[in-house]
């Protein structure tokens, strides 16, 4: 059943939006007359007429635009503004034909027209709306049976925040279950993004993690001073969640997925400065053709020294660790990528 409701999903919309042009005019003659058992002649020929060429141009309208190509469950407010404007658009169209064409095609006048556009706009809408509630509740229960989903704390309740709550939403429902947000702001606590609420600030980070025995906190602050990101990530860490850091709003506006865009705290997160940019044309002139030591060279920051070291063209690069296999892992690395030195 399912299979055929995706395959014939663009004939199925296109006749309920059928059925709904149907109906409106027949109500609307309603309201108007009192009556829409017994339709005389010339309201019958008037109305069919009027229902035929208002199907013809919703429906050149909304193919113009790509309504039909729309997946219903991540429609926005842009495409339901589009339903809402087409009809009325369609109804002052035929309104304006109506005098023009009278003589030979009878048509409803613009009073008819509006009040039946006003209830094909909210019944468009309304079904609409109907089916993407469904979809997304449908698709929640079956996450939740299963719930194996983490429990997720954002950090952040501005623009980031919300590109991040709309994409775990669609995408990513069956894997996170947001519990609330953090944001330093004082006026925007109790608020709710989404209906998730933001619990607190920077100093309940801990407390929340602990009662919502929250898994994974995402920091999506875009627009933060070295300083201050510092200290939240320094918060975070004394929690038992994985701290994941998510790019900037530009990133989700290029069209990049959050799940691509995801990485854990680096050092350049920790600093609580801007990064140093250095002069490498300073540089080489230290180490090219010098002989050079590197103490702790088998750790994460002195194996990054050699790499960068061995770049410049030493005569000899020489290591000294206390710990064997991750000096002879960095030697192996080395020695297979530069094998001049």
């Amino acid at each position: 059943m399912n299979d055929y409701i995706k395959k014939y999903r663009n004939l199925i919309l296109l006749f309920i939006d059928i059925v709904i042009i149907f109906a409106a005019y027949f109500f609307t003659y309603f309201f108007k007359n009192q009556s829409f058992l017994f339709l005389s002649p010339e309201a019958y020929s008037r109305t069919t007429y009027t229902i035929i060429l208002t199907i013809f141009l919703d429906v050149v309208l909304m193919k113009l635009f790509n309504l039909y190509n729309n997946i219903t469950r991540f429609e926005t407010a842009k495409d339901y503004i589009k339903y809402a404007i087409i009809p009325f658009f369609v109804a002052l169209f035929v309104s304006v034909l109506q005098p023009l064409l009278n003589n030979y095609i009878p048509l409803h006048g613009l009073r008819t027209n509006i009040l039946a556009a006003l209830m094909i706009s909210i019944a468009m809408i309304s079904y609409r709306v109907a089916i993407r509630i469904i979809l997304t509740n449908s698709s929640g229960r079956v996450s939740r049976a299963n719930d194996n989903r983490k429990n997720l704390l954002i950090i952040g309740a501005g623009s980031a925040a919300r590109e991040v709550i709309s994409t775990i939403e669609r995408t990513l429902k069956d894997q996170y279950k947001v519990v609330g947000l953090i944001d330093d702001n004082k006026y925007k606590k109790s608020y709710s993004i989404s209906n998730n609420k933001i619990l607190g600030n920077r100093n309940d980070i801990v407390r929340i993690c602990g009662e919502y025995n929250v898994e994974e906190i995402f920091f999506a602050i875009s627009n933060i001073d070295p300083k201050n990101k510092k200290e939240i990530l320094n918060i975070c860490q004394e929690t038992k969640a994985k701290v994941k850091v998510l790019p900037g709003v530009e990133d989700f506006i290029k069209g990049k997925q959050i799940t691509e865009n995801l990485r854990d705290v680096e050092i350049e997160d920790l600093l609580g400065r801007d990064p140093i940019k250095l002069d490498n044309s300073k540089i080489e002139p230290l180490i090219k053709d010098e002989v050079v030591l590197v103490t702790g060279a088998g750790g994460s920051i002195g194996s990054e020294l050699c790499r960068q070291i061995i770049t410049y063209n030493p005569k000899l690069l020489v290591m000294l660790d206390i710990y064997e296999n991750t000096l002879y892992d960095i030697q192996m690395e080395l020695i297979k990528e530069h094998t001049n030195i």
